[in-house]
């Protein structure tokens, strides 16, 4: 059994700590197929991934969850709130950057249908008919100070999405974009970040999935 225990960030300014959580697997995922806004489900995995989350959290002082409105982060987001019994709210400010006409594209007919996408300044060009990279940031970024003012010195969970969470990093914390370009985020992973009464971001963690690792075994009964 295994079970997450927080070190809580403390000092004389108040501060919120939130976990940006990554939804669980999908078949997309599998397929390596950009997402977006489209509305889809777990697979199998993605239900295992996101019931493993939900017992590593089971112990942690969750205030609140938020999640994406996207069926993906909504149902692993539900798993969270049920196991730390943490009251849920659905925010569209939270989801995927939107691809816009590249929906359902693989990376390679990205390439070959829209290589502008793929420049040096790519995180601010903005998919066909969707978002860029930064007004995605910009838009995460946004969300995740209104949660903190609202849970001052708390911990809170936000389910989102690979993009977004990448995004967020950036602009909130302020680690140059280009960095993160070949990060890749974990299907409920946990990445934490640090906001302070002023909405100033500090990351603590990136990327953590241990829940994960062959060695964990899911309680049967949860």
């Amino acid at each position: 059994m295994v079970f997450f225990f927080e070190a809580r960030l403390r000092g004389p300014d108040t501060m919120t700590e939130i976990y940006f959580i990554r939804h669980g697997r999908t078949a997309q995922n599998t397929a390596k197929r950009f997402q977006g806004h489209s509305d889809t489900e777990l697979d199998a995995t993605g239900r295992d991934q996101a019931q493993r989350i939900a017992e590593r959290l089971a112990q942690s002082a969750i205030a609140a969850v938020y999640t994406s409105d996207l069926t993906r982060a909504r149902q692993t987001a539900e798993a969270i709130a049920s196991r730390v019994g943490a009251p849920l709210t659905q925010r569209s400010d939270l989801r995927e950057i939107d691809v816009g006409k590249a929906t359902g594209m693989s990376k390679e007919e990205l390439m070959a249908n829209y290589p502008d996408l793929f420049s040096d300044d790519w995180h601010q060009v903005r998919f066909p008919e969707g978002e860029s990279y930064h007004d995605t940031g910009l838009r995460m970024t946004a969300a995740a100070r209104e949660i903190a003012a609202s849970h001052p010195d708390q911990l809170v969970a936000a389910v989102s999405h690979g993009g977004a969470i990448r995004s967020v990093i950036a602009e909130l914390v302020g680690v140059p974009i280009d960095t993160l370009r070949g990060l890749f985020v974990t299907n409920t992973s946990i990445t934490r970040i640090a906001v302070d009464r002023k909405g100033r971001g500090r990351l603590l963690g990136l990327n953590d999935a241990a829940h994960l690792e062959d060695w964990y075994q899911p309680r049967s009964d949860a």
